[in-house]
């Protein structure tokens, strides 16, 4: 859906980054007033809950394609963890080729419901089995729930970071 327009043009030279709280940090460009500016997407402000992740591994030794657990907090009735994915950090060179990708990973088990207050809940995922698609490196791991509202697609929790060795 459309959303508010940036506060000030940016052409070539321009570049944006998501951030682990889920904001977007855009910067560069000609003709521009602002060095830099911040986007906030409606969900960090409309309400919804935000899955919060409590125990994630921080390196993964294992080879790809093995099952990880990570443990997150109780959400509300109704809202569930529909997929857990990783962000790819960029390479940042001249404007082109960031290396920043999504990588939706297979949800294995998912102890999220019915939920006991105060319990943590833990839930396995499965890392790609091709390097291709994960290659070793940086990510930022998010839990993203079912949309909450009308035009949603879920709301990720902060990220939890993950080197992929």
């Amino acid at each position: 859906r459309t959303l508010d327009a940036a506060s000030t043009r940016r052409g070539y030279h321009s570049t944006s980054v998501l951030l682990p709280d889920g904001r977007v940090l855009m910067g560069g460009g000609e003709e521009r007033e602002l060095d830099y500016e911040i986007f906030q997407p409606p969900y960090l402000t409309d309400g919804s809950a935000r899955p919060i992740i409590r125990g994630a591994p921080s390196t993964i030794h294992a080879p790809l394609g093995s099952r990880h657990w990570l443990a997150y907090d109780p959400l509300p009735p109704g809202v569930e963890i529909e997929r857990v994915v990783l962000m790819r950090t960029m390479a940042h060179t001249h404007h082109a080729d960031t290396d920043q990708r999504y990588v939706e990973l297979a949800i294995e088990a998912n102890s999220g419901s019915p939920s006991q207050a105060g319990v943590a809940h833990r839930l396995q995922f499965r890392l790609p089995s091709n390097s291709n698609v994960a290659p070793r490196g940086d990510y930022m791991l998010f839990l993203i729930t079912t949309p909450q509202r009308t035009n949603s697609r879920g709301t990720p929790s902060e990220a939890a970071w993950l080197t992929i060795e």
